[in-house]
Parts: structure tokens; sequence; C-alpha cells
């Protein structure tokens, strides 16, 4: 997890990403491990994820629907800084479920991959903090 889109500021570890069905559609959750909070961090914060669009098919004239993407990025945004989405933000800050579940690496490993919080590096393919 990085600080808005600055990859010298990782304050965290994408554990798990989820799916959430809400009234206004599906939503992407993600689980983070935070090894370095900002001072500002707290529940209205809000937060972005970068995507690899797969498939947007085109819906009418000029709009897409994005229907397939990989989650490249996972950032928190400063209070300075506003998402695409405005109702993206922090849903809960609480402790970790045990020592064992917080990253003793400072740095993600370029190609980490993080599967049902389960870890496996993939050289050569870039950041991804996960699939799905």
């Amino acid at each position: 997890m990085l600080v808005n889109h600055d990859e010298t500021r990782q304050v965290g570890v994408v554990r798990t990403l989820t799916e959430l069905d809400e009234t206004d559609g599906r939503w992407i959750c993600a689980h983070v491990t935070v090894t370095d909070p900002p001072s500002w961090l707290n529940k209205s914060t809000t937060a972005s994820f970068a995507r690899a669009t797969v498939y947007a098919p085109l819906i009418g004239e000029d709009a897409q629907r994005v229907a397939a993407a990989w989650v490249t990025e996972m950032r928190l945004l400063s209070p300075d800084r506003r998402p695409r989405e405005p109702l993206a933000r922090v849903l809960w800050i609480g402790k970790p479920e045990s020592p064992a579940a917080v990253r003793t690496s400072d740095r993600a490993v370029a190609g980490e991959v993080i599967l049902g919080g389960q870890r496996m590096v993939r050289h050569g393919i870039g950041t991804v903090l996960g699939v799905r």
C-alpha cells in the first residue's frame, strides 16, 4: 500500500482483496497490514486502487464498463487528495489478529502476488498487490 501513488512511501502490504456487493454495485475491499501508518490515517481517510484493464466492452457510443481488471496498486490518499470515487475510503482500523500477520519486510517484492492470503513471487511481471 502506497501513499499518493508514491512508490517510495510504502506504508503497508495488501493481504487479501474481496468483493462486496452493495446496493450501488460491487466494491473491491483490501485487507491491509499497515506497517508505517501516516499520522493522518483514520476511518475517513480516502483510498483508491489502480488497475490494468483486461476486458472493458463499450456501452453505447462513448462509455465503457470495466468487466475484468487486475489490481496493480492500492493507495491511501493524503487529506489534500481526492479519489475518483468519492466514497472510496478506509472502513476499519484494528490490530492484527496475531504477530504472524505482520510482515517484517519494509518493502513488497516486485512481482509479489497476494492470493487468498498466500504470498508468491512472480519475477518480471511488475508489482501486483492482489489477484482474484
